[in-house]
């Protein structure tokens, strides 16, 4: 006779199956026939149920399963067509059938069955431990929860057999706490309750369903409040380090030295969102240096406080002037607005060309502190604020050509940009003041860098042949990239000690490095070349064609700017690999002028340029090597699954045994021999020797020795008769006599049914 118990169990095995088949329900086939993907499920489901209850019922309730899913399959499809179908189903097992399609109605039924037998495999881990069952109602209940939140479009069927299942772990916890008079099990008391459930489930499928979608916006609203509050709160706290920028956390130390090798961390900062796609790569500046002493960069001097938008200034008007009508070809004005993620930073990264910064509603005009925008105090998670600036077209050739033609201001332009000024909000700057800005940038970022001969040899080298110092920048930018990039170059040698040392062992000895020596090489030769340069940190996130990105730490970055009289400061991109990312382009309205960039007139190098590629011969296309067929993706991901759900059951059981011991020994002697009586009954139930209702043990007794061999003496059943209903407490004896006894019934299921000798050792 079946038990209570092993009903209930398999009615929860087939609610998980339903639960799991209802959610992959997108990835079955959906015809005429595709009624034969539930039945499988059901048909597998009483295969497993055959070979778990073993013996003659187990092998009836086997059979009658594979053949009434025969049955099934020839009264849908035909004989013919049964025969093909459970011959593509081997095949599609075997992994000998990649010319089958994925949606076909084979591998719907493969993935049914593979599906039923992992929730019978789930259930089976569940059904040994109670806390585990739990954890999984707790899961299908969040997922329920947070699916609708979400608006996911959740099957009905599912979510139905998942609150049937959800209650029936409930009513299963209530049952295994509540005091009962009679000796019945949970699982017994809850097999009587199964109709109700079954009930519960049906009332459930057919209560009418909203056309629309409830709207759990609020509830949306309500946890991003939460989340927003918290994680704002636990990033404002005084603890850690108090920047985030220049902590090693972007591979960056705090005054810009050269490390010896970096590590790249990817770790989400901060978000840019823009009001339409970009049109280049983005340069946010985080922060400037001037001073270089052959391992740290430093800022030692302190620009004026309107030197950014001075820049941004000097752009629009030299664009404008120059190209008139057909300026955006140059510049492009947009808005990009920021927003720090897990950052916490005093800085304000913007690029170069920024004319307005909007923080919490209020427009500002970008003032710097030491040359870089700054917070009055450490901001974090949460912080927002919207930029206005001008992307530069730097990928295009016309580019350079147009920095060619610009000239420093006359005192008309002078006067015209001060104006500009004046109309943001900026006071109005004299004459005086912007030709001693000019001064300023001369004597900060264009010193005088004496040069080691070889240095200096190379140099020439690569400037050779060019007249304007546009075309000395290109090709210096171009002889760097040509190097090689590597995040642990080692560090400096001790011989290293001011910035011809630097310069003689990066180019001559070192040859390789990441953003930060090929900046620092690229300032040192345009100063050497009598052209202002200067060091900046910040982050370089490819945006262009993009309007959201999210600017992870990995993204740090480190490049030189030069300054053109009459224009402002330009990214230069010397590291390998860089250029494209940095010079990225957009389509000009107008023709644009002959090229200028190092593209069109290469300058040389010392470093011999690779040989151009010849253009391939034509010829038939090679013969693709013949592989094994691949499984399909379904089994892939499975196969890929199962080694781990294996390794986890054994950790469990073995985690089960351990403290399965533990308890025993702290057990009394009665309690050990109820325990040691437990596993005796088990033992004679697998011999096939089960006590019936009515039956006293004694009678029990003198039944199990007539059909057991000779030599099984049974006395410690009527010591647990006499311990059940005279109070006779078992003594050690007593309970070491039914320890022997078990070992010698162990035994006899080992030889009698090796099959069953290892379910009970699994079992415990």
């Amino acid at each position: 006779m079946i038990s209570p118990v092993r009903v209930y169990q398999w009615c929860n095995t087939a609610l998980l199956a339903g639960i799991f088949l209802s959610l992959a329900d997108n990835a079955l086939p959906f015809d005429t026939a595709a009624a034969l993907c539930p039945l499988t499920c059901a048909f597998f489901l009483l295969l497993l149920i055959g070979i778990q209850c073993a013996g003659k019922k187990g092998y009836i309730i086997g059979a009658a399963s594979l053949l009434s899913l025969g049955v099934s399959s020839l009264a849908f499809l035909g004989p013919a067509a049964a025969f093909s179908l459970w011959t593509d189903c081997l095949l599609r097992i075997l992994g000998r059938a990649p010319s089958l399609p994925e949606t076909s109605l084979s591998d719907g039924i493969v993935r049914t069955a593979l599906l039923t037998a992992g929730a019978f495999f789930i259930q089976a881990i569940l059904e040994r431990f109670c806390k585990a069952k739990a954890v999984m109602a707790l899961l299908l209940a969040a997922c329920l929860v947070l699916g609708t939140i979400a608006k996911v479009n959740l099957p009905g069927a599912g979510v139905c057999l998942s609150f049937v299942y959800l209650a029936l772990v409930c009513a299963q916890y209530l049952q295994s706490r509540l005091p009962r008079k009679r000796k019945h099990s949970p699982g017994q008391c809850m097999a009587w309750l199964l109709p109700f459930f079954a009930l519960y489930g049906l009332l459930l499928a057919v209560l009418p369903t909203r056309d629309v979608p409830y709207d759990w916006q609020w509830m949306q609203t309500l946890c991003e409040t939460v989340r927003e509050s918290v994680l704002t709160a636990v990033h404002s706290l005084p603890f850690g380090n108090p920047e985030d920028f220049t902590a090693g956390y972007t591979d960056f130390s705090q005054n810009a030295s050269l490390l010896g090798n970096i590590e790249k961390k990817e770790r989400e900062i901060m978000t840019l969102q823009a009001p339409r796609k970009l049109y280049t790569n983005l340069y946010l500046t985080g922060d400037i240096y001037d001073t270089f002493d052959g391992r740290t960069w430093l800022q030692k001097s302190a620009p004026p406080s309107y030197d950014r938008i001075l820049d941004t200034l000097s752009a629009l008007q030299a664009c404008k002037s120059l190209r008139e009508s057909y300026w955006t070809d140059y510049l492009h004005q947009t808005s990009l607005t920021i927003r720090y993620l897990d950052f916490r930073t005093r800085y304000l990264f913007a690029p170069s060309k920024t004319q307005t910064v909007t923080l919490q509603d209020r427009s500002l005009v970008p003032r710097t502190q030491q040359g870089r925008l700054e917070f009055e105090k450490r901001k974090s998670y949460g912080t927002e604020y919207t930029l206005d600036f001008y992307q530069m077209n730097t990928g295009q050739d016309a580019f350079y050509r147009l920095l060619e033609e610009t000239m420093p201001l006359s005192a008309d332009g002078q006067k015209q940009l001060s104006d500009s000024c004046a109309s943001l909000g900026i006071r109005e700057l004299s004459l005086q003041e912007l030709s001693d800005y000019q001064a300023f940038i001369k004597e900060t970022y264009g010193q005088t860098v004496p040069l080691p001969v070889s240095v200096s040899h190379w140099l020439s080298e690569v400037t050779d042949g060019c007249e304007t110092d546009m075309e000395k920048l290109l090709a210096i930018e171009q002889a760097l990239s040509s190097y090689t990039y590597h995040a642990a170059p080692g560090a400096l040698p001790a011989s290293v000690t001011d910035e011809g040392s630097f310069l003689t062992y990066f180019l001559g000895e070192s040859r390789q490095g990441y953003c930060a020596h090929f900046a620092s090489a690229f300032v040192l030769l345009a100063r050497a070349e009598g052209i202002p340069a200067r060091y900046v940190q910040g982050y370089l996130v490819a945006a262009k064609g993009k309007t959201k990105v999210t600017v992870t730490s990995g993204m740090a970055h480190a490049w030189p700017e030069v300054y053109v009289a009459g224009f402002g400061w330009i990214p230069f991109e010397p590291t390998p690999g860089y250029g494209r990312l940095g010079h990225a382009a957009w389509q000009m309205r107008q023709e644009t002028p002959k090229s200028l960039s190092p593209n069109a007139a290469p300058a040389t190098s010392v470093v011999p340029a690779p040989a151009p590629a010849s253009p391939p011969e034509q010829s038939l296309p090679p013969e693709t090597p013949k592989t094994p067929a691949a499984l399909p993706g379904f089994l892939r991901r499975f196969a890929m699954l199962l080694p781990f759900l294996i390794l986890l059951s054994v950790l469990l059981w073995f985690l089960e045994k351990k403290a399965a011991a533990l308890t025993y020994r702290k057990l009394s002697p009665q309690e050990q021999f109820l325990h040691e009586m437990r596993r005796y009954l088990r033992l004679l139930s697998a011999l096939s020797q089960q006590r019936k209702e009515n039956e006293t043990f004694a009678q029990f007794r003198q039944k199990a020795l007539a059909a057991l061999p000779d030599g099984q003496t049974l006395q410690s059943l009527i010591a647990y008769e006499e311990w059940l209903y005279a109070d006779k407490l078992p003594g050690t004896d007593t309970l070491q006599k039914a320890r022997e006894e078990k070992e010698t019934l162990l035994c006899l299921l080992k030889q009698k049914s090796r099959w069953k000798y290892i379910r009970y050792w699994l079992q415990g």
